[in-house]
C-alpha cells in the first residue's frame, strides 16, 4: 500500500503584508495631507501664501476670503445725532411687592423662633388675615393667617424714592393680602397701586 503522501505548505504571506504596509504608509500619508490642508485652509498663513505664489491653486487649498476688520469710528458724527430730548419730569418705577419688598408666609407654617429671631435682628413684621379664593369641604371662603416682613429700610427707601418717581406696586400674591400689604405700606410712604 503505497499512499502518495501530500505536505501542505502554505504560501509564503509576505506579498499580502508589504501590500497592506505600503496601504499604511498611503493612509497615513493621506491624513498628514489632510492635517496639513485644514490647517493652511484654516489660518492663511506664510505656507499657504508661498504655496499660493507658486501656482498651487487646488480646490483644498483655496480658503474663504480673509476677513477685512474696518475701525468704526470711536465717536459718532455731530450731526447724525438725534435732537436733544427735554429732560424727564418724574420716572415711572415699577416694585415687585412678593419676596421683594416684603416676604409673607402662612403663619401656621412659620416657626416661632424665626419669627423671634427676626424682630430680635431688627426687622419689622406684621401679622394679615386675608380671604383666599379657595373654599373647604362646607364651600365657605378659606381665611389665610399670614406674617408679612417688611424688607429693612423699606419705608425710608419708598420715602425716597417718591420724591423723584411715581412707584408702582406689583403683585401675584392674592389680591385680599396684596391689598392689605399695599394699604399698611401706603400709610407711612406714597405708593400707587
Amino acid at each position: 500500500m503505497a499512499a502518495a503522501t501530500e505536505v501542505y505548505s502554505p504560501t509564503p504571506a509576505a506579498p499580502h503584508r508589504e501590500q497592506a504596509a505600503w496601504w499604511a504608509v498611503v493612509g497615513w500619508l493621506g491624513l498628514l495631507l489632510q492635517v496639513l490642508l485644514r490647517v493652511i485652509r484654516g489660518a492663511p498663513s506664510s505656507l499657504a501664501k508661498l504655496l499660493r505664489s507658486l501656482g498651487l491653486r487646488h480646490p483644498l487649498l483655496s480658503a474663504a476670503p480673509a476677513v477685512a476688520f474696518v475701525q468704526l469710528p470711536s465717536k459718532a458724527p455731530a450731526d447724525d445725532l438725534p435732537p436733544l430730548s427735554p429732560p424727564p419730569g418724574r420716572l415711572t418705577v415699577v416694585l415687585d411687592l412678593d419676596e421683594t419688598l416684603v416676604c409673607a408666609y402662612e403663619s401656621s407654617s412659620l416657626p416661632a423662633t424665626v419669627r423671634t429671631q427676626a424682630v430680635e435682628a431688627g426687622l419689622h413684621c406684621f401679622d394679615m388675615e386675608g380671604i383666599s379664593s379657595d373654599k373647604d369641604a362646607k364651600g365657605r371662603q378659606r381665611v389665610n393667617h399670614v406674617t408679612v416682613f417688611e424688607r429693612p429700610g423699606l419705608h425710608e427707601f419708598l420715602q425716597k424714592t417718591s420724591e423723584f418717581a411715581d412707584l408702582i406696586l406689583f403683585t401675584a400674591g392674592l389680591e385680599g393680602l396684596s391689598c392689605r400689604t399695599f394699604i399698611l405700606l401706603s400709610i407711612k410712604s406714597p405708593v400707587s397701586n
